[in-house]
């Protein structure tokens, strides 16, 4: 059976992915922060937020895709930290020795992903664009070899509206809003990754794409 990995597992696009994949037949690999239903944050975008309590495990999920009729198999993984991202690449190719499909749905969430310009920090500008994009490279150097030597797989890199469009619309980046400038550049300098890897691997029979969800009414967005 083919299998997929799935970052960012535990709930919102994540999770619906996850569902998706079993249906069409896939095992999956699960990994995200939260292991246990009733543990998950929010995590405060801008400084003095409180943060909520949200719905969504890695263990219901998994037992939805069981429910479903397929394997799943949970990692826990920080996309903040480095270690936490290659022991879970690791151990993600060791549960069924393959991975076939990869979502990069996981991204940063922490302060600064709100703040306009004028007040975000250098820190957490430094951190949205670890979360965002040197540490969703990391996961993909740890994962993608593997696919080329095998010569198939398919990436896809969970981008945003941000990115690929205007806003147009009169809004500004200002506590309250979905997105700061953090966000949007961290946002951003992934959207620019499965282009250029399609370019250098796409004939070594590996396909990358990046998915524009729209604004989309997850856990997360709910509890706020």
């Amino acid at each position: 059976m083919p299998v997929a990995f799935v970052s960012g597992a535990s709930r919102g696009i994540g999770r619906c992915a996850a569902l998706a994949l079993a249906r069409r037949g896939f095992d999956l690999v699960l990994s995200a922060r939260t292991t246990t239903e009733g543990s998950g944050r929010s995590a405060p975008s801008v400084p003095g937020a409180d943060s909520l309590t949200i719905p969504g495990s890695l263990e219901t999920t998994a037992a939805d895709v069981r429910a479903l009729g397929r394997q799943a198999t949970t990692i826990p993984f920080d996309i903040m930290d480095q270690e936490s991202i290659r022991r879970c690449a690791t151990d993600a190719l060791n549960a069924y020795g393959r991975v076939d499909a990869m979502l990069n749905c996981a991204f940063y969430q922490g302060p600064g992903n709100a703040v306009p310009f004028l007040d975000v920090t250098m820190d957490q500008l430094e951190s949205a664009i670890i979360g965002d994009y040197l540490h969703q490279m990391l996961m993909l150097k740890s994962i993608v070899p593997h696919m080329s030597a095998r010569g198939s797989g398919v990436i896809c890199n969970m981008t945003s509206r941000v990115v690929t469009r205007e806003l147009g619309d009169g809004r500004s980046s200002a506590p309250g809003t979905t997105y700061g400038v953090a966000y949007a550049a961290g946002k951003a300098a992934f959207h620019r990754v499965a282009g250029v890897l399609q370019y250098e691997l796409g004939s070594a029979g590996l396909r990358f794409y990046n998915v524009d969800p729209g604004l989309t009414v997850t856990e997360t967005r709910k509890a706020g």
